[in-house]
């Protein structure tokens, strides 16, 4: 089977944009459902890459963290991490020429949980919006 090129995306010359966010301190984690990257109306995202840190506050602290097209589901998740302990995680990736496209008009989230502890999440995302 061919790979098919998203012709929204590579008709469009853009420049890459991105967002940070940052879950520490307390109150910062667990989240549920909040806005990363809002598109403008009529307009999709297209997430190209991302760069997120997570750690806990003590060995036995954990957590989960997810980006999600719309509100979570069990279905639009575009990345699902676990983390457990103290030593920092990176979670990277360039998507390079065949980035994700999210449902128009739909914003990027962020959602985590955090059991026995506290758990820290900063990051950027970056995208183009269509």
């Amino acid at each position: 089977m061919a790979l098919r090129r998203n012709n929204d995306f590579h008709r469009t010359v853009k420049a890459v944009e991105y967002s940070s966010f940052s879950h520490g301190g307390v109150g910062g984690s667990p989240q549920t459902n909040t806005d990363v990257i809002v598109p403008a109306t009529g307009k999709k995202i297209y997430v190209t890459g991302w760069s997120i840190t997570m750690i806990g506050s003590a060995a036995a602290c954990s957590g989960d963290l997810y980006l999600t097209d719309g509100d979570k589901t069990s279905t639009n998740q575009i990345l699902s991490a676990t983390h457990v302990g103290v030593t920092p995680v990176v979670h990277s990736i360039n998507f390079g020429e065949h980035p994700v496209a999210l449902t128009t008009d739909t914003s990027l989230k962020i959602s985590s949980t955090e059991a026995d502890g506290h758990m820290v999440a900063y990051g950027t995302v970056y995208y183009i919006e269509v």
